[in-house]
């Protein structure tokens, strides 16, 4: 898992990456050659969307924001039943849009629904990504979880451990 989890943020990072070099190649563009590629605005949003692959990967190194002011003042046992319940509370929500993302992108798969662009780009494309990546973060979320209440990972520095 940890594997698909740093391929995830590779990838993220690569499309960060490529958003930038697009935005500068449309600014460059449009102020010394008065030329633009028409498509700047509409890939670099797909682009973005790619940070969804991040996610899990982010969880696991720790990195998502935490309120650190009662996080420090908790005893270990506190903590991991504050952990429990947040990465409870997080499958929960994250299952519910992994779901719906789902359902959406297979949708727009079926009638081949497209961006109002002129590109045209079937939008399953981007949506499919943004799913795929929501989809590890439910699965990062579940298994730290069952971690936490295995009482496996019982503080802040353990969650980093990885899966």
């Amino acid at each position: 898992m940890k594997t698909v989890l740093t391929l995830g943020r590779t990838l993220s990072g690569v499309m960060l990456v490529l958003m930038e070099l697009l935005i500068l190649v449309e600014i460059v563009g449009r102020k010394i050659f008065n030329w633009s590629t028409l498509m700047a605005d509409e890939y670099s949003a797909y682009f973005f969307c790619a940070m969804f692959l991040g996610l899990g990967y982010t969880l696991v190194e720790g990195r998502h924001v935490r309120i650190s002011i009662i996080i420090s003042r908790l005893r270990p046992a506190a903590l991991r039943i504050l952990n429990a319940a947040c990465l409870f509370i997080g499958t929960v929500l994250m299952g519910y849009a992994t779901y719906y993302l789902g359902v959406l992108t297979w949708k727009n798969f079926q009638t081949h629904a497209i961006a109002l662009t002129p590109r045209a780009t079937p939008l399953f494309i981007p949506q499919a990504v943004v799913f795929l990546g929501t989809l590890l973060l439910t699965i990062t979320l579940l298994t730290q979880g069952i971690a936490v209440a295995r009482k496996r990972l019982a503080a802040d520095e353990d969650l980093k451990a990885g899966l």
